[in-house]
């Protein structure tokens, strides 16, 4: 027997997708949780062959899912429906190893064809999420080729809130030097102060 769980905070998107994975897979015992509190219920008492599962919920997102499914002695095949076309979003979903990532505007067939590729334990990302992950890679990776190791820990920490004194501290050096650092890594990225700073490591680098 096939299970199946939909994972959406909308009941008509849930309905839908219902709709069209039964006229698919006749077979398939499905079932619904619009919240990542449901969702881990569900998955804590029935094995499920595959989740559908909506990016943004209303108690949290697809990560927390991903993250808690690790504790899990099973761990289904997971594709995440997301209407967000933010890059760092569809990177950090790559990176959690998901079998699939669709956007939602994406045609029901090739939705129907990413379900059927992630039950027989294939991937499926579409297109436009592959462009994106490529164009996110590279960017990070033309980063990395700007600024050395020191100038990249300065700009993480920099992103975090941290004061000068505070990165000082943590990279055990003299204030002094980390203002220096800033000015040669505001002049390699071509920003003039510390909000344009974290701005371009939000885009670029988280």
């Amino acid at each position: 027997m096939m299970n199946i769980l939909i994972v959406d905070d909308h009941s008509i998107v849930r309905e839908g997708l219902r709709t069209r994975i039964q006229l698919t897979f006749p077979e398939a015992q499905i079932q619904e949780a619009s919240s990542v509190k449901d969702a881990l219920k569900a998955m804590a008492v029935t094995r499920y062959n595959g989740v559908l599962l909506d990016y943004q919920l209303q108690d949290g997102n697809a990560m927390d899912v991903i993250h808690a499914l690790e504790s899990f002695e099973h761990r289904p095949a997971i594709l995440i429906l997301t209407a967000f076309e933010d890059d760092r979003i569809i990177y950090q979903c790559v990176q959690s190893g998901v079998e699939g990532i669709l956007l939602k505007t994406s045609d029901p067939r090739r939705i129907l064809d990413a379900i059927q590729a992630v039950l027989v334990g294939s991937t499926y990302y579409d297109e436009a999420i592959l462009h994106k992950m490529v164009c996110y890679v590279k960017r990070k990776d033309e980063i990395q080729r700007v600024l050395n190791d020191n100038e990249c820990r300065i700009l993480k920490h920099l992103s975090s809130g941290l004061s000068n004194q505070d990165i000082a501290n943590q990279m055990f050096m003299s204030e002094k030097t980390i203002r220096n650092y800033l000015s040669v890594i505001y002049e390699k990225i071509g920003v003039k102060n510390r909000t344009e700073a974290v701005l371009y490591y939000q885009q670029h680098v988280k």
